[in-house]
């Protein structure tokens, strides 16, 4: 394991058992948590702090699954830029790696997935299959009751689904409970949450400047199957997180064309 891996474990963990566990939620998150629970926000982020590096397969141009959605290897070492959209059941999420974005819209009770590239300084929109139009698939609510609601990558649903209301946590996943918060120099202030199980622990740093969320810090570690003690890190920078959906975005773009379930029928 890395140095700085095992530094930021080292240092969420200690504030989370150190301090006394708090059942009531706390303040500022609230109002975060209201607009997820009420499906109408429009939230902006960066990732950084990618995956590390494990192999040497980035460089071909097959695609790989890498946590909820599929992206060419060539990119799932490197930084990324998201954004969801939600507006009732209508939802918005795109991973944006710069000159390639996987994107899902959410229309009822369908789901079209498909990517933006941009060549030579060109933009345009295609099917996953490269196709200009796009078929949807059958939204499974089963598979977001058991594992939760996908808001981009494995780490980004994850940081997201810990402000969900308790009631609303998928059956078998960990509840992340108040631990406690504070200031910090400069004005900015923070809540930490926490969550422990048989598998490991993970703690979650949500960081304010005044009610404004700006920062999400997250360290665990668990065993793998041999085990051995790993640790995993992930910091997202928030740019925009409001209670006004951009409906421009829960529809497809222009250069789409949609092939409905109901067209099949």
């Amino acid at each position: 394991m890395r140095k700085n891996k095992w530094i930021v474990v080292a240092v969420l963990g200690a504030f989370t058992l150190c301090l006394p566990l708090h059942m009531a939620s706390a303040g500022k998150l609230d109002a975060y948590r209201n607009m997820l629970a009420q499906r109408s926000c429009t939230i902006s982020y960066e990732n950084i702090t990618p995956a590390e590096r494990e192999h040497n397969r980035d460089s071909s141009n097959m695609t790989s699954s890498f946590g909820q959605m599929y992206i060419p290897p060539m990119y799932t070492h490197k930084g990324y830029k998201g954004m969801v959209v939600m507006q009732g059941e209508d939802r918005y999420v795109e991973t944006n790696y710069g000159d390639y974005s996987k994107c899902q819209l959410k229309k009822g009770g369908e789901v079209y997935e498909f990517k933006r590239e941009v060549k030579k300084g060109k933009e345009s929109w295609k099917a996953l299959n490269g196709k200009s139009t796009v078929t949807a698939s059958e939204f499974q609510p089963e598979k977001e009751l058991l594992y939760g609601e996908s808001f981009g990558t494995r780490d980004v649903s994850r940081l997201f689904g810990v402000i969900l209301p308790k009631d609303r946590i998928p059956a078998g996943q960990p509840i992340y409970d108040y631990v406690g918060g504070g200031n910090l120099p400069g004005g900015q202030s923070y809540e930490d949450y926490r969550a422990s199980s048989a598998a490991g622990l993970e703690a979650v740093r949500y960081y304010f400047d005044g009610s404004k969320l700006v920062r999400i810090a997250a360290a665990s570690y668990s065993r793998n199957g041999d085990g051995q003690l790993v640790g995993r890190k992930c910091i997202l920078k928030i740019m925009d997180f409001s209670n006004t959906p951009d409906n421009s975005k829960l529809n497809l773009p222009a250069d789409l064309k949609a092939k409905s379930l109901k067209s099949k029928e």
